[in-house]
């Protein structure tokens, strides 16, 4: 039976993460070799732990490393999963870019059943937005158009490029990666931005107000954290992505403070890069037109 993790490892927070980086290699090693087990040697590992801490009193230290275990295999199930989705969806995509006429004109009668049929409004913004992208995207098969890599255009930042850079490359780019031991999760930061891995690349980042200001490539583009909630649809809509929205922006009051608050979701022609927009920003900004409304974006 691998003992997967034998180390003790510290509760971290962002100003104490350089201290943690002998910490963050041993744990590094730990999870490498977790990730080359077997889908039932992972199971096995498991049961193994689990049978450990259910024999053991909830104050010992082994209970609380067996617990730390189960934390960090549950999360590598959930990483294999996500890895595969992420896969598949990669697969979709790539296959409906390649797509004969006849099978690409399957595809979008689907969708537009799914759009005449659904009953949930839900279920229906999710069709209309797929069917959107979809008719986009068969306006330059149609005219034999290139199709545009929107993803070049906006990586890499810091290094990083998203569906390639590895945890390894991401480090010697002088990113910071720690390790929470009350759920058993790895966090990546570059610059306090976010980035979220599957085991294999980095696949999204989250980037909040505050941190830092977006790199030239972005801000050509129009990107600024003073921009409106409209001057935000005007800059995806010039970019051809695909745009949804929740509702319509809404005023909310927290604590005596109103702001606007509206999600915005953008999907690029080739459906390879989104962008999801969470305005919730500012004091008694509530129009669609007030600036510096927009908190966080989370780019995937």
């Amino acid at each position: 039976m691998k003992n997967i993790i034998n180390v003790k490892v510290k509760n971290t927070r962002r100003d104490t993460l350089r201290c943690q980086k002998p910490i963050q290699a041993q744990m590094r090693q730990r999870l490498n070799e977790l990730r080359i087990l077997e889908a039932d040697e992972l199971t096995e590992t498991k049961s193994y732990w689990e049978a450990v801490r259910d024999g053991l009193d909830h104050t010992s230290a082994t209970y609380k490393k067996a617990e730390l275990a189960i934390k960090v295999l549950n999360n590598e199930e959930k990483r294999r999963m996500d890895r595969d989705k992420a896969q598949y969806i990669s697969d979709q995509m790539s296959n409906l870019v390649n797509l004969s006429s006849d099978e690409f004109a399957e595809v979008k009668c689907y969708w537009q059943t799914m759009v005449e049929n659904s009953c949930d409004i839900d279920e229906y913004k999710d069709a209309s937005f797929t069917l959107e992208s979809i008719i986009k995207l068969e306006y330059f098969r149609i005219n034999n158009l290139p199709i545009p890599t929107v993803i070049d255009d906006f990586f890499p930042i810091f290094g990083v490029t998203l569906g390639k850079t590895t945890v390894d490359e991401f480090i010697e780019l002088g990113g910071i990666e720690y390790f929470d031991d009350e759920i058993g999760w790895f966090y990546y930061y570059i610059k306090n931005i976010e980035f979220m891995s599957n085991g294999t690349f980095f696949y999204a980042l989250t980037w909040e107000k505050g941190y830092l200001d977006f790199p030239d490539s972005w801000k050509s583009k129009g990107f600024s954290w003073d921009n409106s909630y409209d001057k935000w649809l005007d800059i995806f809509q010039r970019l051809g992505f695909t745009i949804r929205t929740e509702q319509q922006p809404r005023q909310e009051i927290d604590d005596g403070r109103i702001f606007l608050c509206e999600k915005l979701y953008a999907l690029s022609i080739d459906r390879r890069l989104s962008f999801d927009l969470n305005f919730n920003y500012g004091e008694n900004e509530v129009q669609r037109s007030s600036p510096n409304t927009l908190y966080s974006m989370h780019v995937h």
